[in-house]
């Protein structure tokens, strides 16, 4: 009978040990994102983009983990996550998972205007993960003066699918964007996610959506390069097709630099860029990330 039990418990605990959550931080997280741009009026234009891990970092002797939208860190105990915009800011808090029906989650729903929405929980719910149950925060569409915010879901693990936080927020251009995580990968998979979260399912949403899987991620990639990186004092930009229209903007959404050219290959000085990521727009399509040390 011992043995029996023995058996039972230990292929219980390697299912437990095989089986185990998500966390934001980890480093081989990436999130698909699609954006739908509002043009005055004109059809809306549609880009996508991907973020991930890009290294580690010591800011103010504390261990962050920068991701390709800013300078990260998890504190397990406390379930919270941070978020520091630019290196030399302060810490912003990004997700609170304690958070419970009723609670109040005040964040920048808008870094280049500043505009504070506060968000009100009003359900809480699971999504299965890889066998793991990771919950679900609902939160409805926010009213205030500045105008109407969308309504949001946050999944433990991955983060905000659409708002209320700015995580995944680069603020490319001066227009008014809805951007959503319509897909997830993690350690090179994309775990199936049940019930859906608002347009994460991981599974139709992976091929209805354009580059939704590590290969096509690595060959789309590979299309525009930037170099070195990171950088100090200048940037080196390469393209199989000619470079027409070229920006950088920082994590605030603020135009840094653009130009125009007709060339494969742009070089750079971003001497004069203050310390932090920076997001180089190619032919208003590509988007790169670079840091500047």
């Amino acid at each position: 009978m011992k043995k029996i039990f023995l058996i039972v418990f230990t292929v219980f605990t390697s299912f437990i040990a095989s089986a185990q959550k998500i966390h934001f931080t980890d480093t081989s997280n990436v999130w698909y994102q699609f954006f739908d741009q509002y043009n005055d009026g004109n059809p809306p234009i549609f880009t996508y983009t991907t973020y991930h891990f890009v290294n580690d970092t010591i800011i103010h002797s504390i261990d962050y983990k920068i991701f390709s939208f800013g300078a990260v860190r998890e504190d397990t105990l406390s379930k919270k996550v941070y978020l520091r915009d630019v290196l030399g800011d302060s810490d912003v808090l990004l997700m609170d998972y304690n958070l419970g029906i009723g609670d109040t989650f005040t964040t920048n729903y808008d870094t280049l205007f500043h505009i504070y929405y506060k968000y009100v929980v009003t359900s809480i719910d699971s999504t299965l993960i890889n066998g793991v149950w990771h919950k679900h925060w609902h939160f409805p569409a926010v009213h205030n003066p500045q105008g109407t915010s969308w309504e949001s879901d946050i999944i433990e693990g991955i983060g905000c699918i659409q708002h209320p936080t700015y995580m995944i927020w680069h603020g490319i251009g001066v227009e008014p964007i809805d951007p959503r995580v319509y897909c997830f990968s993690n350690k090179s998979m994309t775990p199936p996610v049940s019930p859906r979260v608002g347009w994460l399912d991981n599974s139709t949403s992976c091929t209805t959506y354009p580059h939704l899987n590590t290969n096509d991620l690595r060959s789309k990639k590979s299309k525009v390069t930037i170099y070195p990186n990171p950088t100090t004092t200048s940037l080196t930009i390469t393209s199989p097709s000619p470079i027409t229209t070229l920006s950088i903007t920082n994590l605030l959404g603020q135009v840094v630099f653009t130009h125009h050219y007709n060339t494969d290959q742009v070089h750079i000085d971003v001497a004069d860029l203050p310390k932090g990521l920076y997001f180089v727009r190619v032919n208003d399509r590509e988007v790169r990330k670079f840091l500047k040390e």
